[in-house]
């Protein structure tokens, strides 16, 4: 198997993953679990969640297809990672150090099983898609 298979695979496999994800909570508010499914349910900014499934399925399709998906891949990676920084930055206000504080307390409390897996995915997804690929 050469190295673009395997990656592709990855981006593939991590694509899938935000699917599932999606449908998990993301978001403890409350002690109720907020799913990106129930995100976009909420209208006015809770549709936009709806772009991380659709990116997802994109890449899925495109590597479906056999066009290189790393480009498609870091896209997809990048959206879910921006939306829920937006998120937990707009959770937790403040300055300067107060600020970072803030953060990652809303971060550990607010994050649940769906929001962590989210990251991870991407994260390694992001990373997939820009390591270079090494000839045998």
């Amino acid at each position: 198997m050469n190295i673009h298979a395997h990656s592709s695979k990855v981006i593939v496999a991590c694509a899938f993953g935000l699917l599932i994800a999606f449908f998990l909570p993301w978001f403890q508010i409350f002690g109720v679990g907020v799913s990106g499914y129930n995100l976009g349910q909420l209208g006015s900014e809770g549709n936009y969640a709806w772009i991380v499934p659709i990116a997802a399925a994109v890449t899925i399709l495109l590597s479906l297809t056999g066009v290189n998906n790393r480009i498609a891949g870091a896209i997809t990676s990048l959206i879910p990672l921006v939306a829920i920084l937006y998120v937990l930055v707009r959770l937790g206000t403040g300055v300067g150090v107060e600020a970072i504080q803030g953060f990652l307390q809303v971060t550990w409390q607010v994050l649940a099983i769906g929001g962590w897996l989210t990251i991870l995915l991407s994260i390694i997804m992001l990373f997939t898609a820009f390591t270079p690929a090494v000839a045998n």
